[in-house]
Parts: C-alpha cells; sequence; structure tokens
C-alpha cells in the first residue's frame, strides 16, 4: 500500500475511464463464430456455474449467475452441445447450425435428478465473481428444508456464523468479522457506510431465488439473487404466517411475461412483539422486554430482450421499527428505539457480441436511520420511575456507482474486464455533533471515493479424462478517504480446480489464494466520544490473505450421496478490535497480526428411495492474536466458537415432509481480553444446541398449489445466548400457509 496525492490522479482517472471505453468499442478480441445462450432448470430460473461444451472439442463455457453462457471461435457447422451442472440430469443439444451472418442462440433446460440434494453446492470459475471457493444455495433447496428466512439459509452452510440478538442478524464467514462481509441485493452494496456491517434480520427470503457465499482474502461476500419474472402472462403467489410473541409475516408477489417485457414485483410485512422469558447462569428467571420488531420491504423489476440486447431494472425498499432492550437484564431496560430504511434503484443494460458480452450497471441508494433512548421509564415491578441517560443519533448516507464489465473469448480461455467507481457519503449527528473537526471532515460529514480495476481471467483445458479449471485476477482500488490522502490497494487471488469423473461419480480437487482489504467505517474512525466509546481517526484498514485447499465428491447414483472438506488459513495484519482504555470507554484499535485455522465440512446422503435425507456440516476455526504483548485467554479473538455444526434429517411420503434441525455452537469468548472485570461475559459464553423440527404439507387443486407449515424452534426450551447480553427465546412456534398458481 502506498500513498498518492489526488491532484496527482485526477487526470489519471479521467485517462483510465476513456481506455475502458475505448476498449469496450474496439475490442480487438475477434475471432471465428459463435454460440450463446442460457441455461435454466425447468421452471425457467439461471443455473450459475453449470458446464457448456461442444462436442469432444477444448471449448467449455460456464455460466454466469444470470445463467448465460457464451463459446466463440467457431467454425461454420454443425456442433452438438451438452450442458451439465452439479444435481441435474445432462442435456444433449444435438445438431446446432452455425453459420456466417447468422446470430446462433440456444437455451437449454436441465432436468434436477432429485428434489433435493446438498445444502450448498461447491463450485469455481464464475466468469464474472472470481473467488477462491462459493457455496451457492437455490430457492428449491432452502424450500426443501423449510427454512423461512436468510438465517435459516445461511444457519446451514459450513464456514458461516450469524450473530444474533435484538432482533438483528449479522454474518460472519469463517471467522471474519462482520464488517469485513460485503454483502449486496441484485449488485447493490447494503453494508451501512456508517458501521460498515449489513442488517440480515429485515431481508426477505420470498423474494431471493439463490443465495451465494464467497470466501475471500479478509472476510467475504455475500450475493442476494432476487427473483425474476416468468414467461407467462400472470403468476401470483402468497403466504401468511403466525407464530410466539404474536408474529405475523405477510407476502404477496406477482409476476409475468407481456409481449416481450418480464417484470416481477413483491411486497412483504413483518412483525414480532419479541417479549420472552428467560434465565440466567444462576437459574434466576428474567423477562425480555422492548424487543418488538416490525419491517416493510418491497421490490419492483422490469427486463426487456431483445436478440443480443437486454436491460432491466428494479427498485428496491426496505424499512424497520426495532427495540433495543439495553445492556443490561434487570426489567425493565431502556425503552430505546431504532428505525431504518433504505431506498435503492438499479439499471443493467447487457449487449451480446461476437466477442463476448458488454454489461453496464449503475446504482444508487440512500439510508436513514434514528437510535433514541428516553430519559425515564416506569418500573411497574418497583411501583417507580427509572431515570436514563437520553440519547439520540441520526445517521444518514447516500450511496451511488457504475461498474462497466466487459468479458471476452478467445483462444487462450475468457477474460473479464471490470471498472467500478462507487462514492459514500456519510451525515451522522454521533459523528462530531458540530463541536469541532477532526481530520478535517468537520460537523459530522464524511465522503469515500473509490475508483477500481478488475482484470480477472479463466481458462479451462481437458487431459487424460480431466477438467482442469485455472483463475487468476488482480484488483487494484484507488481509495480517497474525507481524512486521507489517496491511497492504492492490489488484491491479487489465482484458483485451481481439478474435476475427474468416474460414472455416477465426480471429483472436484480445488486450490486457491486470495488477498483483499476491508476499509475502516466511518463509525470507527470519527465516532465523537460519549460516555461509552469514542472512535479513533487513525485507524488502519485491515488487510488479509487466504490460502485454501478442498475436496468435494458427488455420487449420482441411487444414494446422490455429496461430502466435501475445505481446509483454509487466514493471516490478518491490522485486525479492528474494540477495546476498553483505562476511563472505561471503548475504542477501536488495530491487532498487528492475527491467524484463523479451520475446516468446513458437509455432506448429504438420499436414502430409501428419496424419501429420507440426511445432511450435517461442521466447522472448526482456531483464531489466534497473534500480537506480541496482548494477553488473551487462549489468544482466542472474541465471537468465534471453535467447533460449530449442524444435522438434519428430512423425511418425504407422497405430500408430507417431516424436517429435524439439530444446531450446535461451542464455547465463544466475546471480549477482547476475555477475563474483561466489566464484562458480564468476559469468562466467555458457553456453547449450547438447539433442536427445531417442522411439518409441511402439499395439496394441489384446480391450477393451484397449496402448502401448509408448522415449525417448533428450540424443541428442548434450553437457554442460551450467540452474544453477550443477548439471551435468545425460548421454545417458539410458527405456522405458516402459502398458495400460488405456479406448479
Amino acid at each position: 500500500m502506498f500513498r498518492i496525492s489526488n491532484r496527482s490522479h485526477q487526470r489519471f482517472f479521467l485517462l483510465i475511464q476513456a481506455l475502458l471505453i475505448v476498449c469496450i468499442v474496439l475490442n480487438p478480441l475477434i475471432a471465428g463464430l459463435s454460440v450463446e445462450g442460457s441455461v435454466t432448470d425447468t421452471s425457467g430460473v439461471p443455473l450459475v456455474g453449470a458446464h457448456v461444451t461442444v462436442d469432444n472439442r477444448s471449448k467449455v463455457a460456464v455460466t454466469n449467475w444470470q445463467g448465460r453462457y457464451t463459446i466463440s471461435d467457431l467454425p461454420a457447422g454443425l456442433y452438438t452441445l451438452t450442458a451439465t451442472h452439479i444435481g441435474f440430469n445432462p442435456t444433449i443439444q444435438s445438431d446446432v447450425s452455425i453459420r456466417e451472418g447468422i446470430s446462433t442462440r440456444t437455451n437449454i433446460r436441465l432436468i434436477p435428478v432429485v428434489l433435493l440434494l446438498s445444502p450448498a453446492d461447491v463450485k469455481l470459475n464464475n466468469p464474472i465473481n472470481y473467488n477462491l471457493q462459493s457455496l451457492i444455495v437455490t430457492r428449491d433447496q432452502w424450500t426443501s428444508s423449510a427454512a423461512i428466512s436468510v438465517d435459516d439459509v445461511l444457519r446451514e452452510l459450513p464456514g458461516v456464523t450469524l450473530l444474533e440478538g435484538d432482533q438483528s442478524s449479522r454474518v460472519s464467514l469463517r471467522g471474519s468479522p462482520p464488517r469485513t462481509v460485503k454483502i449486496d441485493m441484485d449488485g447493490i452494496p447494503l453494508n451501512d457506510v456508517g458501521t460498515g456491517e449489513a442488517e440480515l434480520g429485515n431481508i426477505n427470503l420470498q423474494q431471493l431465488e439463490a443465495i451465494e457465499v464467497e470466501f475471500l482474502g479478509i472476510g467475504g461476500a455475500i450475493s442476494l439473487i432476487t427473483r425474476q419474472g416468468k414467461k407467462y402472462e400472470l403468476g401470483w403467489e402468497g403466504s401468511f404466517g403466525y407464530g410466539s410473541s404474536s408474529r405475523t409475516e405477510s407476502n404477496l408477489q406477482l409476476e409475468g411475461d407481456r409481449r416481450g417485457i418480464i417484470w416481477f414485483g413483491s411486497a412483504g410485512i413483518n412483525s414480532d412483539k419479541g417479549d420472552f422469558s428467560y434465565k440466567l447462569d444462576d437459574e434466576t428467571t428474567h423477562r425480555r422486554v422492548n424487543n418488538q420488531f416490525e419491517s416493510v420491504s418491497g421490490i419492483a423489476k422490469v427486463g426487456l430482450e431483445k436478440n443480443s440486447w437486454t436491460v432491466d431494472g428494479g427498485v428496491y425498499y426496505d424499512g424497520y421499527n426495532r427495540g433495543i432492550p439495553g445492556l443490561i437484564y434487570s426489567a425493565p431496560t431502556p425503552e430505546a428505539k431504532l428505525k431504518g430504511e433504505r431506498l435503492s434503484g438499479r439499471i443493467t443494460t447487457r449487449i451480446q457480441k461476437r466477442f463476448g458480452e458488454i454489461e453496464i450497471v449503475g446504482y444508487l441508494s440512500g439510508n436513514r436511520s434514528h437510535y433514541r433512548s428516553p430519559a425515564s421509564q416506569f418500573d411497574p415491578t418497583r411501583n417507580g420511575w427509572i431515570n436514563h441517560i437520553p440519547e439520540y443519533n441520526r445517521q444518514e448516507s447516500n450511496r451511488y456507482g457504475i461498474t462497466a464489465d466487459l468479458i471476452s473469448l478467445f483462444d487462450l480461455g475468457k477474460l473479464n474486464l471490470r471498472y467500478h467507481y462507487q462514492m459514500d457519503q456519510f451525515m451522522g449527528e454521533d459523528l462530531l455533533k458540530q463541536q469541532m473537526t477532526v481530520g478535517e471532515v468537520g460537523y459530522g460529514d464524511a465522503e469515500r471515493v473509490v475508483n477500481s480495476i478488475d482484470v480477472i481471467g479463466e481458462k479451462s483445458w481437458f487431459l487424460n479424462q480431466f477438467s482442469f479449471n485455472l483463475n487468476p485476477s488482480l484488483s487494484i482500488e484507488w481509495i480517497n478517504d474525507s481524512n486521507r490522502d489517496m491511497y492504492q490497494v492490489n488484491s491479487p487471488a489465482v484458483s485451481l480446480s481439478i474435476i475427474r469423473s468416474f460414472h455416477s461419480l465426480t471429483t472436484n480437487l480445488t486450490a486457491g489464494y486470495g488477498r483483499s482489504v476491508s476499509l475502516p467505517s466511518f463509525n470507527t474512525q470519527f465516532l465523537v466520544e460519549s460516555m461509552f466509546a469514542v472512535g479513533n481517526r487513525d485507524i488502519k484498514p485491515e488487510e488479509g490473505e487466504t490460502v485454501n485447499i478442498g475436496l468435494n465428491l458427488v455420487s449420482m447414483s441411487t444414494l446422490n450421496l455429496h461430502a466435501g472438506v475445505s481446509w483454509y488459513q487466514r493471516q490478518i495484519t491490522n485486525l479492528i478490535v474494540w477495546k476498553r482504555n483505562f476511563l472505561g470507554k471503548y475504542y477501536p484499535d488495530n491487532l498487528l497480526s492475527a491467524r484463523i485455522t479451520g475446516v468446513d465440512a458437509n455432506s448429504s446422503v438420499d436414502l430409501l428411495s428419496n424419501y429420507l435425507s440426511l445432511r450435517a456440516n461442521y466447522s472448526y476455526q482456531n483464531p489466534i492474536n497473534d500480537t506480541p504483548g496482548d494477553i488473551n485467554r487462549g489468544r482466542l479473538i472474541p465471537f468465534n466458537p471453535q467447533h460449530s455444526g449442524s444435522m438434519e434429517t428430512i423425511y418425504r411420503v407422497k405430500d408430507f415432509r417431516c424436517v429435524l434441525r439439530a444446531n450446535w455452537v461451542g464455547k465463544r469468548y466475546s471480549s477482547e481480553s476475555n477475563v474483561d472485570p466489566l464484562s458480564t461475559a468476559g469468562m466467555g459464553l458457553p456453547a449450547y444446541e438447539t433442536y427445531d423440527l417442522s411439518i409441511s404439507r402439499d395439496w394441489k387443486m384446480n391450477g393451484f398449489t397449496l402448502i401448509g407449515m408448522i415449525s417448533v424452534d428450540n424443541v428442548l426450551d434450553r437457554s442460551y445466548r450467540v452474544i453477550e447480553r443477548s439471551p435468545m427465546p425460548g421454545r417458539a412456534y410458527f405456522l405458516k400457509l402459502k398458495i400460488t398458481d405456479v406448479s
């Protein structure tokens, strides 16, 4: 990393943007004829990572996140295309004619082998999102496992840890802090500018089609892909759910295709009173109050496809009201309120050319949040008033950006050139509070501009019945923060996959290396000093690199067996950890060095003629603080359980489905020193296990499908805590009905 002055790079960026436009318009990588199209399942859902080959030639394409593929440099003639994807029967398209002057487009649909497969398909060589290793879970898969929230889906994936509490949820990937996990929805970044984290508790699972998890250098990335309109005139789906603590959930979705215009609309409302009883370690019973949650979400999307040209866009909204029970156990706690809303928009244009594909995405979003706590509160147990420290914070942020991708095919393989520009503007009353300026920011306003160029390659070849896939990449970012000189970050990565098929068994050996940087959030840098915390304007960006090796086995026999194991090691420099100073206030500081070593394993198998399915996953993490002079209990980094896992049994008979799930999380530490005398959980949070049960049935009648489900979470009514000071509810019930005219 090195620093560069702002003025010296203004002309440089203009030159880079001009060169990119010239490259797009005058791309020289034109070679031969091409065939292009899409690969979907039987319902028209795009399949990501499907392989399309031409005859027995060494030509292979891997579909992108929209299910599209392109194979270039082919002479005129008749060809046979073969499309394959884990979990689907291979499909052969014969007599595909490629002729001069005629655009050849062939769309392929794959039929699934069974209703249910592994919860996560391991893949590499995504042609657009360069990665070391990815997990993809689709709508069909989480529907089969009776998941009703994004948390339910992510909790089953190896290497994924959820940090829940106060009706919110954040995610950690292989021991990484939540702020280092970049989350986007249809390409729109969701990470909050102030905290750097992304809340998943208000994301509506019913609006999603797929979730992709990528493990990168220091943290990772999660892509939420929303549902697309189907190719029929009108389809609809509605659902309603009711559960414990007056929890309700309502969703309505409409979709269709009229005169080539594909559209999709969705709206959802969720609410939860949230109060519950719990026990402390001393067996005393308390009641969690002011834990209510309300959210509203909506999506409106429309798209038009004309031959080799596609344009689509959408508007996204989500808002929530959440009670904050406070930082003490005894009731009543301060009746603080947190209100937030986000409005986003996106437009995408794609152009298919003989030399490849051009995609341009523009997006903008605005975030608003308000935190308020009262000065006093009536305590009915004491028949008197309790005084608190009143607080009101307001944060507003705006974000807009543009991404231009050029994907080309040529003799050496596939090349993706990408340019990305993003502007973040942040205004917060808890930043400086109009009192003074820090780092020449002043009056609570901060700004960050990021320009990046990515070069992503992909090469596939065959040798003695082995398939090799190589993915090198390099990302260069120029960052300009309000309180810093412009600086540059280089993030190289490379991954290799070796695939071998033996009749019904496919093996996939993977290896990879990657480096990335996580920028400090604005709250971390500029948080105004209060009774509890203070920011650190000199905080450094976190840097990390990951090495991983994995092996996956997939058997498409009558057992439909899938098993995978992956070893990884992360080396992190300048990891940000919140500590206490001598005045008892929290402040962010950098650890010079930290190391996380771990193993992820997952498996699934179908038995009894696919009536019974078993799933299991396990994660081991050993997060160590290597900073000299820091005295930690076992030097463990906070919030990271060394052992965690889950098991799931799914039984299907006719139209019934029964799912029994067991979750287990090992002991965690929750403060930087792990022996902080001011922390109620300074000696660590104990291990816990929970058991969840759900039963559902489908009824088909007069062209409609009615689905009924009842679920019981934490069947044994265990008391447990996921993070410090946040006890979780005991046994909870939920009943859901869904009706749809979509088969």
